[in-house]
């Protein structure tokens, strides 16, 4: 088997590896310009999935619309190095957002293969990198997570979710699981039939994003951070 068994140790050895070196390029961006710093991790981030793609499509044979960016995490990625490079609020506040997939994505990772492959490297870097990036904003450019943030970001999710539909149903594809629930062990699987998980699903990132933005709302506020 070539593929990244969910919750092997190797698995968890790469939560655990990748974690700490981005933890570590939080304090590293503090002894430079933080905004050479940023925007050269983002190129080298774009840089990064480029390749696998190109790997993807000349080496696997990977079909051009599967490649297509309509995953959840690969809009997020796009976002990420759009907002860390050009430092815009409205971007950071779906960064932060979408984050929250990309922490599934790596907790449940589909079709990934083993460690030795640049497919695996890239993926980790890449999901990793989409929430570093909604930290680094805050550390560093003082950005903050709002509810408009949250309301913004659940409005372009069904707005990708539709688009995703139409593409899927068009090209065969299954782009942000809207057609089918993902063949390998995922949260999605406790949800229920289609298409009540996709309802479910929108449900707890309203619930996790308001968690999530929890710590900064504004206490002069009753209902609202």
């Amino acid at each position: 088997m070539n593929e990244l068994i969910i919750f092997s140790p190797e698995h968890l050895f790469s939560i655990l590896a990748y974690s700490l070196f981005f933890i570590l390029l939080i304090f590293i961006g503090n002894l430079f310009s933080k905004r050479v710093f940023s925007n050269t991790l983002g190129i080298i981030i774009l840089v990064i999935k480029c390749i696998e793609l190109f790997i993807r499509h000349t080496v696997y044979f990977e079909s051009i619309h599967n490649l297509l960016p309509l995953e959840l995490c690969n809009v997020a990625l796009i976002l990420a190095i759009l907002s860390i490079i050009f430092k815009y609020n409205f971007l950071f506040q779906l960064v932060f957002y979408f984050s929250i997939g990309a922490f599934f994505a790596i907790i449940f990772p589909e079709d990934i293969p083993k460690f030795y492959d640049f497919r695996n490297i890239s993926f980790f870097l890449t999901h990793f990198f989409i929430i570093f990036a909604a930290w680094y904003e805050i550390i560093y450019f003082h950005f903050k997570p709002n509810i408009k943030g949250l309301f913004s970001s659940f409005i372009v999710l069904n707005i990708l979710i539709i688009i995703s539909l139409k593409v899927n149903n068009l090209l065969g594809t299954n782009f942000m699981f809207t057609n089918a629930k993902p063949d390998v062990a995922s949260f999605l699987v406790y949800l229920g039939p289609w298409p009540y998980y996709i309802f479910a699903t929108e449900f707890i990132f309203i619930f996790l994003g308001y968690i999530y933005a929890f710590p900064f709302r504004k206490k002069r506020l009753k209902y609202y951070f």
